[in-house]
């Protein structure tokens, strides 16, 4: 588009790089109205920050790409009781933290004039800003609160497909075991952008990271994030991206114009009617054959399939699918120590969050999902670090995350296990299928991970470290879990194949057999 121009147009009233149709009077008249009306002291007003500096490249092509973009709640010293929630963005090569103007004007509190000097990749301005030193920003998951030192733009622009949601880390199996972590979509303005002034808000204080090229999950004080992902630049059909320069036509009269659209012709892809009826019955045509599967997706059907059975209370049993066997891994008993000793600091900083840890961690052990043990040299052995998440609608409630991505010595549980295939009903499928008869049932399995037990030999892997009766002063002893966890990469295919199978076992016995395994949908959540 503009490579090929062969005369470059400047705008005949500023003389920049920009068409005449596109220049505001009124831009200019309002900064110098706001200049000459503002108190002298403001006008030179300075600052910690005199040079305000950020770096924004933005596509709009279409891509799986997310950033370090995390909801918050706002509120200020004056009214910690007013929270105002808005998207962050954490940006490393800012070093300003900025409101928007309208996210200001909601939290109502007092502010100061400031000037600023504001440079981007192509220009340097002088801009009239407010200042607010009495902000406080916590984590939608989170009760710990940051004082940023903040200024106020006219808006922050951002594209909402780059906001990481549970979807995001769903896609990649590394990163399943942070979903539940990441809060969902939330209907907020992006209203915060936060820089490296701010370093407590953009310190990483864990991350998983998968293979080269994949995404990685940032923790933060303010929440989860996911940067990374796929985009596929190969079709320049389909991809749009902003620029500095843009294809304008002359305007000879001036033009009293408030907004400038372009509108791009882009070419569309055909569809025939066969592609059309093919998206149409996908999903309903009953396949006699499944799809074919990978040799490490057979090694998990062959594992679980050999290690399955029923137990004398009527709960399934199935071993760990370990990729070559039961691994020989190094004692990280002293790491597992270590992030206790840190969880540790929590509860005493935050006597409700230890309450809350208290009761989760009785129920599994009173429901035996769980059991205490004494040391042992055995070398099949791993500990797994956790810590505590709340949901939103459940303030009062802690669920525990046992981490089996962490890593020790360069090695993790996760890395041992296999994934399995992918043995989840298609959701839109279950859903129309509640058509197919007169009345439709729904349910619910709770802790669905929890129902189905590790074999035996297995359960060392899944050691942890928890005090008795959750008495910080006593000496930290091992426990193990004896279930399937939230966190472990095969959970949700051992999860899947076991529900499967108790439909088929149960398809004389009852006559909902059909439904039980093609009507049912199991969230990554479970």
């Amino acid at each position: 588009m503009s490579k090929y121009c062969q005369s470059r147009l400047v705008c005949k009233k500023c003389s920049k790089r920009h068409p005449s149709c596109l220049h505001e009077d009124q831009r200019d008249s309002n900064k110098a109205n706001l200049a000459s009306s503002q108190p002298k002291e403001a006008q030179t007003a300075s600052t910690s920050n005199p040079q305000a500096v950020t770096h924004k490249v933005q596509g709009d092509e279409r891509s799986d790409l997310t950033s370090m973009i995390v909801p918050v709640y706002l509120s200020s010293t004056d009214r910690p009781d007013k929270e105002v929630l808005v998207y962050a963005l954490l940006d490393s090569m800012s070093n300003t933290t900025f409101l928007s103007e309208d996210v200001g004007q909601d939290l109502d509190v007092q502010s100061q004039p400031a000037t600023l000097s504001l440079t981007t990749l192509t220009d340097e301005i002088s801009i009239s800003t407010f200042k607010y030193d009495n902000l406080r920003v916590r984590g939608f998951y989170s009760s710990e609160k940051i004082r940023p030192s903040t200024f106020t733009r006219q808006s922050i622009p951002l594209d909402d497909s780059h906001i990481p949601t549970p979807e995001t880390a769903s896609k990649w199996p590394h990163l399943v075991c942070v979903q539940d972590m990441i809060a969902p979509k939330q209907d907020c303005p992006v209203g915060l952008l936060i820089g490296y002034n701010c370093a407590q808000a953009l310190a990483p204080l864990t991350s998983v990271r998968g293979q080269n090229g994949e995404p990685y999950a940032v923790q933060t004080d303010l929440g989860w994030s996911i940067v990374g992902g796929q985009s596929d630049l190969s079709n320049s059909f389909d991809s749009f991206g902003h620029t500095y320069r843009t294809v304008s036509m002359k305007v000879e009269a001036p033009i009293d114009i408030k907004k400038v659209t372009f509108a791009y012709q882009s070419p569309l892809k055909e569809a025939t009617a066969s592609d059309f009826l093919q998206l149409m019955e996908r999903d309903f045509q009953e396949a006699e054959q499944a799809d074919a599967m990978s040799q490490n997706d057979k090694k998990f059907i062959q594992v679980v399939t050999e290690g399955l059975r029923q137990r004398e209370d009527g709960f399934y049993e199935m071993p760990l699918p370990f990729k070559k066997g039961p691994p020989s891994l190094p004692n990280n008993r002293q790491a597992a120590l270590g992030r206790l000793a840190g969880l540790k600091k929590q509860f005493l900083k935050k006597p409700e969050y230890h309450s809350h840890y208290k009761v989760f961690m009785k129920e599994i052990l009173a429901r035996g999902d769980a059991e205490m043990v004494g040391d042992s040299s055995d070398k099949g052995l791993w500990y797994i670090p956790h810590h505590g998440v709340y949901h939103a609608k459940k303030p009062g409630k802690v669920r525990v995350v046992f981490d089996c991505s962490a890593r020790y010595l360069g090695t993790s549980l996760n890395d041992h296990l296999l994934q399995g295939p992918d043995l989840i009903n298609p959701l839109i499928g279950v859903l129309l299928r509640f058509r197919q008869g007169p009345v439709a049932f729904m349910c619910d399995v709770e802790k669905m991970y929890h129902q189905f037990k590790v074999a035996d030999p297995h359960q060392n892997y899944l050691r942890f470290l928890w005090w008795e009766d959750g008495d910080l002063s006593k000496t930290p002893v091992d426990h193990r879990m004896k279930v399937h966890l939230f966190g472990a990469t095969s959970s949700p295919g051992c999860a899947n194949f076991g529900l499967k199978q108790i439909a088929r076992t149960t398809r004389n016995s009852v006559t909902v057999q059909p439904t039980s395994s093609r009507g049912t949908f199991m969230s990554m959540m479970a």
